[in-house]
């Protein structure tokens, strides 16, 4: 689906579909941050930010413009940006053949080279869908599939910038996505049965699995990083 845009389809100039979309939903959480500083001491926000998470998380914010920019320099292409395993429904068609049907495409627009990678990998995995343990194995599957449906497409690129779109984009979308929304469910004690209706678990579940996640979000900003210097 991205490789088409890339080789053989132009990208359609439709006045609805989303430009920018990533960027602005990051800066969209910008009014969040003060609230987040204020609540640092809150033992919620100490459970999900625990020893120098507050630190990494107000850096990357800080930097977020880096992976921004090197994200609007890669290739473009139609990007759904919320494909993930609750969106993805597999069926046979007619003739018998094998057929994925996505589904919620409120967000579709122009993306990064890679970005459509992120939800399927990450928000899977932020979702239960798929266990932390199986977090590297699912990446490695997906990164894979992508780049041969790229080639399957016809798109003879750098692959370095396929992995610079993915760790670009993983970096920052579910740190900094919806951040006031985060936080209004985590502070609002009234709030906690929407996470458990949202996620199908205790809130305390949730905070420490999304504490968790920063061994994949931290190690990708670092590579993120690699990769812009790399292909300067």
């Amino acid at each position: 689906f991205n490789g088409a845009y890339l080789v053989d389809l132009p990208l359609p100039s439709w006045p609805w579909l989303s430009s920018g979309w990533l960027r602005q939903v990051i800066e969209n959480s910008a009014s969040a941050l003060p609230l987040l500083r204020d609540s640092l001491d809150h033992a919620l926000i100490r459970r999900w930010m625990p020893g120098d998470a507050a630190h990494r998380y107000f850096r990357l914010w800080e930097e977020r413009g880096v992976y921004l920019d090197a994200l609007d320099r890669l290739p473009h292409t139609l990007c759904h940006f919320d494909i993930f395993r609750r969106n993805l429904f597999a069926r046979r068609t007619a003739g018998g053949d094998h057929q994925t049907v996505a589904v919620d495409w409120a967000f579709v627009g122009k993306g990064a080279l890679g970005e459509d990678l992120v939800p399927l990998v990450l928000a899977s995995i932020m979702f239960f869908e798929v266990g932390l343990d199986q977090a590297q194995a699912l990446e490695e599957i997906a990164f894979e599939g992508y780049l041969e449906g790229l080639g399957d497409a016809g798109w003879q690129g750098d692959p370095r910038q396929v992995r610079l779109g993915y760790a670009a984009a993983a970096s920052l979308r579910y740190k900094f996505n919806d951040a006031g929304r985060w936080l209004a469910l985590v502070l609002d004690e009234n709030l906690h049965p929407m996470i458990l209706q949202m996620w199908g678990m205790p809130v305390e579940t949730v905070i420490d699995h999304t504490a968790q996640l920063a061994s994949i979000f931290d190690p990708l900003a670092d590579e993120a990083r690699a990769l812009i210097n790399a292909l300067a």
